[in-house]
């Protein structure tokens, strides 16, 4: 009797990138993993796994992957869990049938046809009312300088630019090669109000410009998703900032943010695979000096708890993230407490804060 292999590769999605290219490399990957298992197993069935729950699926990738699987496959199969009965359940279903029927016509074309949704996964949605509710502004600094070396970050996040009076939004997102993946990055822009403004796709090893003009000034949303890839993000003639819970992949360097006038203490959560996937935190005060530091090389997750002296709140401190003393610095889950602003900003000059810090005396 054959073996019957059952692939999870084409779980990824990315609803920032338009689906038909998302298609084409799950198609890639699955059908690169089938030549490696028919080298070791014969005879076998290998099929390609759909999983609902992923942040990045939506209804109408799940059916067109469907179809788009069978094509080079044995069949495809479905890890149901995720949507809720009386809210998205009908769609995914209503997609399923779709596929179903389109198989068992062999209509090979289906998955090939133009996208008919556009949607943002219950994560996007999310990041996006948290934005909502934030009043934010430049925090006027003499010293620091823009980050040379971007961070690369992992999955989808939600980056903060503000505008001002030049009216302007220039900026750029890389898709740096990690590994043998090849997925693209993909980015939308979102206005002030929540209008989705711009979107973009950067292939893999290019750097791709957003550029967007005739904006009023204002904080806008920059939403972007790399599938299994880390991207970059760079905006040197911006205040802007990353939100947390933020992943940061392979390198990170110094981020800084603010903590609050009245803050006596605050947490810093670290996470990470340990011990293959590890990171070191270390967090700097106002002077430069360390004021804690916690590793990720026995443990997954970890809580750097870190004291606030009276003089030293209402001020920009800095973290960084390095490669701890074993294992690799990858995929590491950085997230601030709730009495923190949820914000990471690459260089003093480009501090983004809550009104009324910049308003502050």
């Amino acid at each position: 009797a054959p073996i019957i292999l059952a692939d999870a590769c084409t779980y990824q999605g990315n609803a920032m990138a338009p689906l038909h290219s998302v298609l084409e490399q799950n198609r890639t990957t699955l059908l690169a993993n089938m030549k490696t298992a028919s080298q070791y197993a014969d005879p076998m069935m290998y099929t390609g796994g759909l999983d609902p729950i992923y942040a990045s699926a939506y209804p109408e990738f799940e059916g067109k992957s469907a179809v788009m699987i069978c094509e080079v496959s044995d069949g495809y199969w479905v890890f149901y869990e995720g949507p809720e009965y009386d809210e998205d359940h009908p769609d995914y279903f209503k997609w399923f049938s779709w596929a179903n029927q389109n198989i068992t016509a062999r209509n090979w074309q289906a998955w090939k046809e133009p996208q008919q949704t556009s949607v943002l996964s219950s994560d996007a949605r999310r990041l996006l009312k948290q934005a909502d509710q934030l009043q934010l502004k430049p925090l006027e600094k003499e010293e620091g300088k823009p980050k040379e070396r971007p961070a690369q970050w992992r999955g989808l996040q939600l980056i903060l630019v503000h505008v001002g009076g030049q009216g302007e939004l220039q900026a750029t997102v890389g898709n740096p090669r990690l590994a043998d993946y090849t997925h693209p990055v993909g980015w939308k822009a979102f206005s002030p109000q929540g209008e989705q403004i711009g979107q973009g796709v950067v292939q893999i090893g290019e750097q791709g410009v957003v550029a967007l003009d005739n904006l009023l000034p204002g904080t806008y949303r920059i939403l972007i998703a790399g599938g299994s890839n880390n991207w970059t993000f760079s905006a040197p003639n911006h205040a802007w900032a990353i939100m947390t819970p933020a992943h940061v992949s392979q390198y990170m360097g110094t981020m800084y943010f603010w903590v609050p006038e009245g803050v006596e203490q605050f947490t810093i959560k670290l996470s990470s695979a340990a011990p293959v996937e590890t990171a070191k935190l270390t967090v700097m005060n106002p002077r430069g000096e360390e004021a804690g530091q916690v590793s990720t090389t026995e443990h997954r997750n970890r809580d750097l708890q870190v004291k606030v002296p009276p003089a030293m709140a209402g001020q920009v401190w800095s973290m960084r993230i390095e490669p701890a003393n074993v294992g690799t610095l990858d995929d590491v889950g950085i997230q601030l407490s709730d009495n923190m602003p949820q914000l990471l900003s690459p260089s003093v000059l480009q501090m983004l804060v809550p009104t009324e810090a910049a308003n502050r005396p």
